[in-house]
């Protein structure tokens, strides 16, 4: 295999494209390559996936289960990764249309390299969500009528993938509980005493609570853990996770059954792998924005929100809810930014919203009303400039 010829085509075909000189060289030294003829199954349908695949030339069909068409690829095209990303056994089967020549990136390069790269993983989710709502579509023209609106009612026990639940104790040290997730490949774990849940412990928590507060890691995990977490069961709907955590901004909720056994935990991915454009991929998209123009763009794809929701059957109440959400998460990000640019406020201020956004109830069209509560340490003379800026920032973003 000529290494020349490997990054010539990474350098062509996204995501690659946007690796630098360096990245796309080391990657393409860690590539393998295979031929498949006509015919041939690449992957099967619940089998364990130990690569990302490229089409380098030729065509395959991705089957959903095993039967129904799900997506054709030709060059360029990249299949294998929900199974890598969400650590599970394969959604589809892979056939090869034509003779084929396949580029694999081992399952451990390829999340080493996701690891640093959030638009990475911004890329993968979005590309996942846009066929399985293809897969939908299909089906709502091939089985009687049924599409987004089915989804509305799947309940969450669908989304649960692993059958045994990694868990700790509230007195396991923190380093234990953390190698047990880096052995388990997991970043929320649930803590469970005598079977009931009790917390979690997150990536986040490890971050900020234990590294960024020194935290000895001899502690229990009771000390850093996040206890009595929002939990929903097994009967609950896609659509109801997906308010929850769109209005609670979490990623990740424990599923537990009638005794607060934990069985399962459902993260937001799981939730934007099976939606298409949705609230939450809004609010994900409008908070990792690293400028103004960036969340405008986002925030405009609420009509695209709307339309999704209104397909599905979902009332009005839930979707101006979502709407509000996107409302809200919007104002914080131009707020975070625009102090970025300002700098520290001079004295502790907080935003307060009015109207069809204070009653959660927005719609697509909806406009501004809100205004700043200052500290009583405001000084005209001195503090106005600095809100005069603030609130011009926030009202033109």
């Amino acid at each position: 295999m000529e290494i020349d010829e490997v990054i010539s085509f990474l350098k062509r075909h996204a995501p690659f494209d946007a690796q630098s000189a360096d990245r796309i060289a080391s990657l393409a030294r860690k590539i393998e390559v295979r031929y498949f003829p006509r015919g041939t199954v690449i992957i099967d349908a619940g089998k364990e996936n130990r690569a990302l695949s490229i089409v380098r030339s030729g065509a395959v069909e991705l089957r959903l289960g095993g039967t129904e068409l799900n997506h054709r690829l030709g060059e360029g095209g990249i299949f294998g990764y929900p199974s890598l990303l969400h650590h599970e056994l394969t959604r589809n089967k892979v056939v090869a249309l034509e003779d084929c020549l396949i580029y694999q990136l081992p399952k451990e390069d390829f999340l080493k390299w996701l690891k640093h790269h959030e638009a990475l993983k911004v890329f993968f989710a979005k590309n996942e969500a846009e066929r399985l709502h293809r897969a939908v579509e299909g089906l709502r023209r091939t089985e009687n009528g049924y599409g987004d609106a089915g989804m509305i009612s799947v309940k969450l026990e669908t989304l649960l993938r692993r059958k045994d639940v990694v868990t700790a104790s509230p007195n396991d040290t923190i380093r234990d509980a953390a190698k047990r997730m880096a052995q388990a490949d997991v970043s929320t774990l649930p803590i469970t005493h005598q079977g009931k849940l009790v917390g979690i412990m997150t990536d986040k928590d490890l971050r900020r609570r234990v590294l960024g507060q020194e935290i000895p890691l001899d502690e229990p995990v009771s000390s850093v853990m996040t206890p009595d977490p929002i939990t929903m069961t097994l009967d609950d709907d896609l659509l109801s996770a997906m308010l929850v955590m769109s209005q609670k901004n979490i990623h990740h909720f424990p599923i537990v059954d009638s005794t607060n056994q934990i069985v399962g935990v459902v993260s937001s991915s799981d939730l934007l792998n099976r939606f298409g454009m949705n609230a939450l991929q809004v609010v994900a998209e409008i908070k990792a924005a690293p400028d103004a123009a960036t969340v405008a763009m986002a925030a405009q794809r609420v009509g695209a929100v709307l339309a999704n929701l209104i397909e599905s059957g979902v009332d009005a109440d839930h979707i101006a809810r979502f709407v509000s959400n996107i409302g809200e998460t919007t104002h914080r990000q131009l707020l975070i930014l625009a102090e970025e640019q300002l700098g520290p406020p001079p004295v502790p201020y907080a935003l307060v919203v009015f109207g069809s956004l204070a009653r959660q109830e927005q719609a697509g069209g909806s406009d501004q009303d809100n205004g700043f509560v200052l500290d009583d340490r405001y000084n005209p003379a001195k503090h106005a400039p600095y809100f005069e800026q603030l609130a011009t920032l926030l009202c033109d973003g």
